[in-house]
């Protein structure tokens, strides 16, 4: 079961711990500066899942986009990509006290409603076609290079000497009118807030 979500703020190096049965158990300061791939053992994607869904955490979504009590919290991902296991395996998986929910979308002309997305390795090249209107949802888009918020998507996670770091793009998620709390903007790796490249 998920617990010890950043209870005392975000001051201490990221530290996973995973009981022998699988479920994940957080640290409290969460991400730190950077969190190691390899987390007692577990795998890229396992520690890639944790940290995408303690980073929702600390992002605001307007009313309109999750105003009724007890809607599920939706986390897509684009293809075939180990993260969606990692995902599921979040048992008691919770964000903002709603259900995590993890939809596998096979090609962009299948993505639905969702409050994130996230655009594998070699998925990335889909998203300017789908910028707009992922911006107008709402969504936090989320991908894995430093190319993908130069693009024009709000989160990267990138790999750094075996640890786990992200960049942050502003202008991105003004115009998803999403907000991410100030001290998790502090940790980011980079924060770009300039006009997003062209496709």
């Amino acid at each position: 079961m998920l617990r010890s979500w950043l209870r005392h703020g975000l001051t201490m190096t990221l530290a996973f711990a995973f009981r022998a049965s699988g479920v994940l158990v957080l640290s409290s300061s969460l991400f730190a500066n950077s969190a190691m791939l390899n987390a007692e053992g577990k795998t890229e994607s396992e520690v890639r899942a944790a940290f995408l869904v303690v980073f929702a955490k600390y992002t605001q979504w307007p009313d309109r986009i999750l105003s009724a009590e007890g809607e599920d919290f939706v986390v897509g991902v684009l293809g075939d990509d180990p993260l969606v296991t990692a995902l599921k395996a979040l048992h008691d998986g919770r964000v903002m006290g709603r259900k995590l929910v993890v939809k596998r979308f096979s090609t962009p002309a299948d993505v639905q409603r969702c409050h994130v997305l996230f655009f594998p390795k070699g998925q990335e090249q889909h998203f300017p076609g789908m910028r707009d209107k992922l911006a107008a949802q709402s969504v936090l888009t989320v991908g894995e290079t430093p190319r993908f918020c130069e693009l024009g998507g709000a989160l990267g996670l990138v790999e750094e000497s075996s640890r786990l770091r992200f960049i942050v793009n502003l202008t991105a998620l003004e115009q998803a009118h999403l907000r991410v709390e100030p001290k998790a903007l502090r940790l980011a790796k980079s924060i770009i807030s300039k006009p997003s490249a062209q496709p």
